[in-house]
């Protein structure tokens, strides 16, 4: 028997979801591993490739994996298959699925070519469906009247009824599962496009109504062995230093949900230093940490040099919000704290907020970005509401009680055309997300995005870090000096770029999905999409045109409402202002056009040793500016170093140089390591 699952994902302008198919991979292997007959299984993750493997064989059942970023394109993929083939079996699955029975039955009737669905978690479904469908010799309806003995299941019959399992089961000991890498299934996709993903446990405690991990189902936190976990890490590095310095990747994926609160993460984390000193890999650990456990989450992130973004994923501080969307034992205070701590090892720590939950309002969204600026994170990500299916937010009574307004826009990257079995597939997908509620307008949600954008390029990557650590010095609010970014309207190149960004909010925005999906499945417009058009993330993409394009405007706006700034708090002198001066200049030769690789160098004098202005330094009120300046005026050369070299000139390889690829390429790593060094003339 051949069993195929398609993880597909877009490829055309950049590769949107550049992630090892490992879950599915590993579904596979638990069901070869759970039957006794034999099967060849294959998993796919690119179009074309997918397409030529149609060309010379043809499978007994496909699988389709099902997320927001790859919907339409699994389900157009799927419904050409059974127009051809109609007696291959479809399977779905994937956490992108309501939980409603209604609107599970609306889905199914509207992709009638997906013969099951299994959603929640995977094994078990897909081991049941495998067997049944074996010894029905691939007959649905044969296979459908098993259902009650299968496991997070369901299906159309054919008087479209819906049927639904019986059992909703977990894995009980998911140290049971092969891994896929240990077993080389994933070998082929060594081969730099896609980045290693692993996932050291399943489940979360918390009960957050906007995430489909906030379902009871999910509480129960069941952990892989040690030994897996290490051996999977060791075997990833193994094959990533294997590759060609100009083939090789930097990061690493763990796909936990609160990694760093479980005792097994240290252990983790020592490996993973482990391969850091041995291998110089991985560089960056892409990771979501706990939310509790602070004092484990911080160790944690001390092992590993840096490598990991602490995730303070606070979503609001309001307590009227936290309460409305169930995330009441998670401790905001202790989210806060864990900042201040992670300076002491040069670890970047990052929060998340979204904007556009219930109860939330342009005051409430500003005091909570306040409080996590004045806290010392050195990275905030902004999120919109999206109204995912399979959350409770997104059911009947959350939208009758909050009073949502949504829009519907295309999903960055994820948009393309390919000929697959004789046929055009064009497609993109769409996400629904809450521009106003009973409590936010649409002006503040507006008002609140700009904020962000001045967050976003003025705070995040210790861009100005020696001018926030100065004004934090005076034991004033660094959060007050982007406020006033925020009202000065005195550069006009930057407020043109500011214009461009809340014109390209505004107008990403459709009222109808059905108008949306018809304009943005043509193939003339979805090539605009790829051009970059249309359809781009627009934090990502202003955050890389500030770092390049305008990087003279932003030096001069943040010089003259500092100059505003400390005029109207009273701590402005001569000294401060020329430091402050010299910091910005000193920024732009370490920032300014930092993927351009052709420029090799730039050279200045300095009467200040602005990188004094250490993390130590912050209110420490003995500390005088004056002990800073050079006796004599000191000449710097700031260049990348050629280990720099290399990182940027691979990413520039893997993703392009064109603006959205540069978007791409800010998402993916940590952007300070890419600013030049600053070398001292002596």
């Amino acid at each position: 028997m051949k069993v195929w699952i398609a993880d597909l994902t877009y490829t055309q302008q950049v590769i949107s979801n550049d992630i090892f198919p490992a879950a599915q991979s590993g579904i596979l292997e638990y069901t070869k591993q759970n039957v006794d007959f034999e099967i060849e299984t294959e998993v796919f993750k690119f179009p074309p490739e997918f397409d030529a493997a149609f060309q010379r064989d043809k499978p007994d059942i496909v699988g389709f994996s099902n997320y927001i970023w790859n919907c339409n394109l699994s389900l157009k993929y799927a419904e050409a298959i059974k127009r051809k083939f109609p007696e291959i079996p479809i399977i779905m699955g994937g956490p992108n699925f309501p939980i409603e029975v209604s609107e599970q039955k609306q889905f199914l009737s509207e992709n009638k070519f997906i013969d099951f669905y299994v959603f929640k978690e995977g094994e078990l479904g897909w081991l049941n469906l495998i067997k049944a469908l074996y010894e029905t010799n691939f007959d649905k309806n044969a296979t459908l009247k098993r259902i009650d003995e299968f496991s997070n299941t369901v299906a159309l019959d054919e008087d479209c009824k819906i049927k639904i399992s019986n059992n909703m089961n977990r894995l009980t000991d998911v140290s049971q599962l092969p891994s896929p890498y240990l077993n080389g299934a994933l070998d082929k996709f060594f081969d730099s496009k896609l980045l290693p993903i692993i996932q050291t446990n399943r489940g979360c405690p918390f009960t957050c109504t906007f995430c489909t991990e906030g379902q009871s189902y999910w509480t129960k936190v069941r952990k892989k062995t040690r030994d897996m976990v290490q051996n999977e890490i060791e075997y990833i590095t193994k094959k990533i230093v294997e590759l060609p310095d100009d083939k090789r990747r930097y990061d690493f994926y763990i796909a936990d949900s609160n990694f760093g609160m479980f005792l097994e993460d240290i252990d983790t984390c020592m490996h993973l230093a482990k391969m850091q000193t041995e291998y110089d890999y991985p560089k960056y650990v892409n990771v979501t940490t706990g939310k509790n456990k602070r004092e484990r989450v911080l160790e944690a992130a001390r092992l590993v040099k840096g490598a990991i973004k602490i995730t303070g994923s606070v979503q609001s501080l309001d307590e009227e919000v936290l309460e409305a969307i169930k995330r009441k034992n998670i401790s905001a205070d202790k989210l806060l704290s864990i900042a201040k701590e992670a300076q002491s090892f040069d670890s970047n720590v990052m929060s998340e907020v979204i904007l556009g939950l219930p109860t939330d309002t342009r005051e409430k969204h500003f005091d909570t970005l306040k409080k996590l600026v004045d806290s010392s994170f050195n990275f905030i990500v902004m999120y919109q509401l999206m109204m995912l299916p399979g959350t409770e937010m997104n059911n009947k009574d959350a939208w009758d009680e909050f009073k949502f307004d949504t829009r519907h826009r295309v999903l960055p990257r994820c948009f393309g055309y390919y000929d697959f079995l004789g046929e055009e597939i064009v497609s993109s997908e769409l996400e629904e997300i809450a521009v106003a509620n009973s409590t936010l307008s649409f002006q503040d949600y507006l008002d609140c995005r700009k904020m962000n954008f001045i967050i976003s390029i003025f705070y995040n990557d210790g861009i100005f870090e020696e001018i926030i650590k100065l004004i934090e010095n005076n034991n004033l609010s660094a959060f007050e000096w982007l406020k006033t970014i925020y009202e000065n309207d005195t550069v006009k190149e930057f407020n043109d770029l500011v214009e461009q960004f809340l014109d390209e909010t505004n107008d990403e925005l459709w009222e109808s999905k059905e108008d949306l999906y018809e304009f943005a499945t043509k193939k003339e417009n979805v090539e605009k999409y790829i051009d970059g058009e249309y359809g781009n993330n627009l934090m990502l993409k202003y955050k890389a045109l500030s770092i390049t394009q305008y990087f003279d405007a932003i030096c001069e706006i943040a010089m003259s409402s500092f100059d505003s700034f400390s005029r109207q708090n009273k701590i402005y002198n001569s000294t401060i202002s020329d430091v402050v001066k010299e910091i910005i200049k000193f920024k732009h030769y370490k920032i300014s056009n930092i993927f351009d690789l052709k420029c090799k160098q730039y050279e200045d004098i300095f009467e200040y040793d602005i990188s004094r202005i250490k993390i130590s330094d912050i209110k420490d009120e003995s500390f005088d500016l004056n002990e800073i300046k050079f006796k004599e005026p000191i000449p710097y050369v700031f260049l990348h170093s050629p280990k720099q070299s290399t990182m940027i000139d691979n990413y520039l390889n893997l993703f392009g140089d064109n603006i959205n690829s540069l978007a791409k390429i800010v998402s993916r790593v940590h952007l300070k390591q890419f600013f030049r060094e600053a070398i001292k003339k002596v």
